[in-house]
């Protein structure tokens, strides 16, 4: 009755509506034309939801031929890739079989439960549109048979979603670093082996795993900085007495976590001139440097902020 407020809940109504339509006086348009609406004013999804979130879009494609991504292409372009990436490097071993551990911010262990919807749910996006570059790559990540799920859940999953003979690319193809704008999410790896160093900075959160184990960094806190190929990551230190913020640049590009969303910076290496640049939604500041750039970097928010 009442509008649900998160992907699962809409995705619910979605399903009833579709599955009792006969019975109501119009088949359901009025239902599923609000909750078209609430996705469409949607800035972003949790991964926690994606499961939901595609089972919502499977329903819509499949029943009444409407692309929800329509609206947001540039959004879910990207979505698989920015799943696959925010799992950490290890896997989980499990009696039934092996699991990618998501990210989780919640004390304790990983939940298991969580590791198969996360499978379950990318199972989903390369049966929603197989010929998508993402998505086969998505492919060649989920095929491996030691992945495969096996327990009373999961199995289910791997039933109705897997498909075996769908050809896929080799996701070590993938770049090292993803970013994206739209998200602010950042995720790198130093390669992608099961012992690799990978640093994730999401929704507010940088985490950092290395030697088998994860880190939770707080807001504020410095780390080494981590290189991948010619690109560093490294949290903002905190700004001095004037505002500024000072870091040595040893790369052609620098990611930069941890500052304030969406705003101007300027940025003033050693023996260069001053510039300005803008982070992404997530507080994130790219820079470029020349190649064997070995310099100190200030950088301050502009005066017209």
């Amino acid at each position: 009755a009442a509008p649900a407020s998160d992907v699962t809940g809409q995705s619910a109504r979605a399903l009833a509506a579709i599955a009792l339509a006969d019975r109501t006086k119009d088949q359901g348009d009025a239902t599923l034309r609000s909750i078209a609406q609430w996705f469409r004013s949607q800035k972003s999804f949790p991964h926690s939801q994606a499961y939901p979130l595609y089972e919502l879009m499977h329903a819509y494609n499949d029943n009444l031929r409407i692309d929800l991504r329509e609206e947001a292409k540039a959004y879910f372009e990207t979505f698989p890739t920015d799943h696959m990436v925010s799992h950490y490097p290890a896997p989980f071993p499990a009696p039934e079989n092996l699991y990618r551990v998501p990210v989780y911010v919640h004390d304790g262990e990983p939940d298991v439960r969580d590791m198969v919807m996360s499978r379950a749910a990318e199972l989903e996006m390369v049966a929603l549109d197989t010929n998508a570059l993402a998505s086969q790559f998505l492919q060649g990540w989920l095929m491996q048979d030691r992945y495969m799920m096996r327990s009373g859940l999961g199995v289910t999953y791997e039933f109705l979603w897997a498909n075996p003979y769908q050809p896929g690319l080799s996701y070590f193809h993938e770049p090292l670093v993803f970013h994206s704008s739209l998200t602010g999410h950042v995720f790198a790896r130093t390669s992608w082996d099961e012992d690799a160093t990978w640093i994730g900075y999401f929704d507010g959160h940088i985490q950092l795993f290395r030697d088998g184990g994860v880190q939770n960094l707080k807001p504020g806190a410095t780390v080494r900085p981590v290189q991948v190929g010619d690109a560093m990551l490294m949290t903002a230190p905190a700004p001095g007495a004037k505002g500024e913020v000072r870091f040595d640049a040893s790369s052609e590009a620098v990611f930069l976590l941890g500052l304030a969303p969406d705003t101007w910076y300027d940025v003033e290496p050693d023996d260069q001139e001053l510039s300005e640049a803008h982070t992404d939604s997530g507080g994130t500041l790219v820079l470029a440097f020349p190649p064997e750039t070995q310099a100190a970097v200030r950088i301050r928010k502009s005066a017209s902020q």
